[in-house]
């Protein structure tokens, strides 16, 4: 360096080490390295700038979902609520997160059209032990479903509420009488 230089002491605003730099057009006094520099929050602001609007290459794309895998997910992730969880949150969470059977864990059939989680306790845990792989007919019966809306109907039928007649296919059905 020329004799007009200066070498004066500085604290790198980055990682807090104190170093020595001489005094010129360049250097600012602020980081210790070319490395806290590029970590400096102007520069990454820079970056962020320059490169808004550009759509990264699919190679590129690639690269930083790969680098994301396994980051940020479960505790981890600053959205996480733990077991302060919605019904359909908690459903996304068991069908992302357990491995699924390849039968009916109620009746064994491998042939069912569609398969779903069910809860055995209805205390809704995020253990394995607490969901069943059901296919849809096992669950249904397992909660019920249609039990008590049938019960309605045949409650409301006997009460003179619906009558039978032939709908636009031409088969028998049953309506809701229209009230005169």
């Amino acid at each position: 360096m020329g004799g007009d230089t200066v070498r004066k002491r500085g604290v790198c605003i980055i990682c807090g080490i104190d170093f020595e730099y001489y005094e010129s057009n360049r250097a600012t006094g602020k980081y210790c390295s070319l490395k806290c520099a590029h970590k400096s929050p102007e520069r990454i602001e820079k970056i962020r700038i320059a490169n808004t609007g550009k759509k990264a290459s699919e190679q590129a794309r690639r690269n930083m979902s790969l680098a994301h895998i396994g980051k940020n997910i479960g505790p981890e992730s600053h959205s996480w609520k733990g077991d302060n969880i919605k019904y359909q949150s908690l459903h996304a969470w068991v069908r992302a997160n357990f491995d699924k059977p390849g039968k009916c864990e109620k009746c064994g059939t491998k042939k069912g059209k569609a398969y779903e989680w069910a809860n055995k306790s209805g205390k809704y845990k995020r253990r394995r032990s607490d969901w069943f792989w059901l296919c849809k007919k096992c669950h249904h019966k397992y909660d019920g479903v249609g039990e008590k809306a049938s019960k309605t109907f045949l409650d409301r039928k006997d009460k003179g509420e619906y009558e039978l007649r032939a709908g636009d296919s031409g088969r028998l059905r049953w309506f809701k009488k229209k009230k005169i």
